[in-house]
């Protein structure tokens, strides 16, 4: 599941009086050892300055497991723009969490945005990182960053797949694939959609490699995009070892010049 807090920053270093700034956090559910992400995206046409740090993460007794190392300070986000934090899933001492139901709570200028989240229950999944906003292949490194994670895989081969909606469940080695066989399915098969779409993993069964580009192209709002991932092991009798949960993103407008 993936879930988005969404609140109206009041300052920023344009002359408007208010701006929208979206935190989303994923993989949710986490895979057991996988970073979590928090991504901050400006979702205005400004240049927004936010105080994004500290951040700390709550489990779901509201006791603090996590706290940021960090100064309070001030960050600036360009139109689209996101800042990721992310957490490794240790306590304060160094020690992996126990699975269950967390918080990642984000303070800004205007306070704390809080978004629930999920560790354990999943071997794999994935994230995009900030809104799947018009015009963010021109920006960045071509396109929202996909977080993938796997933590029982480390260099692995990965399949990031993508589709227009869900499908009734594919069987791939005993896994179900998810997503629907469409034809935003088939061309990214290709090689075509989604840059680094099929690559290794790191050694610690993540990478941030495979991005999402969404072109200026006013037609696309209001699309829903659905994403799962696949790890093969090319020596196998059968190549599919792993299949994430699929994970929804819809297009939403962005702000000019860099979207309509």
């Amino acid at each position: 599941m993936h879930f988005k807090s969404t609140v109206l920053a009041l300052s920023l270093t344009a002359t408007a009086a208010t701006a929208q700034v979206t935190v989303d956090v994923g993989p949710d559910p986490a895979p057991t050892g996988a970073t979590v992400y928090a991504s901050v995206t400006n979702d205005t046409e400004l240049i927004m300055s936010i105080g994004g740090c500290p951040w700390r993460i709550v489990d779901g007794d509201g006791l603090v497991v996590f706290d940021a190392d960090c100064l309070i300070t001030e960050f600036l986000i360009g139109p689209i723009g996101t800042i990721d934090y992310g957490w490794d899933q240790r306590n304060q001492a160094g020690v992996q969490v126990p699975a269950g139901s967390y918080h990642f709570q984000v303070m800004t200028a205007v306070g704390i945005i809080d978004t629930p989240f999920t560790v354990g229950g999943v071997d794999a999944n994935l994230f995009v990182q900030g809104t799947a906003a018009l015009g963010t292949d021109m920006i960045g490194f071509g396109g929202r960053e996909i977080a993938l994670a796997s933590p029982a895989d480390p260099g692995a081969f990965y399949q990031v797949l993508l589709a227009g909606s869900l499908g009734g469940g594919v069987d791939l080695c005993g896994l179900t694939m998810p997503l629907a066989i469409d034809g935003l399915f088939t061309a990214t098969l290709g090689g075509a959609t989604i840059p680094g779409a099929f690559g290794q993993l790191d050694g610690t069964g993540q990478s941030l490699e495979p991005k999402l580009p969404i072109p200026d192209a006013p037609g696309l709002v209001g699309i829903d995009l659905y994403l799962s991932m696949l790890v093969l092991d090319p020596l196998a009798s059968c190549p599919v070892v792993r299949s994430s949960p699929a994970f929804k993103t819809t297009i939403v407008p962005g702000p000019q010049p860099f979207g309509s």
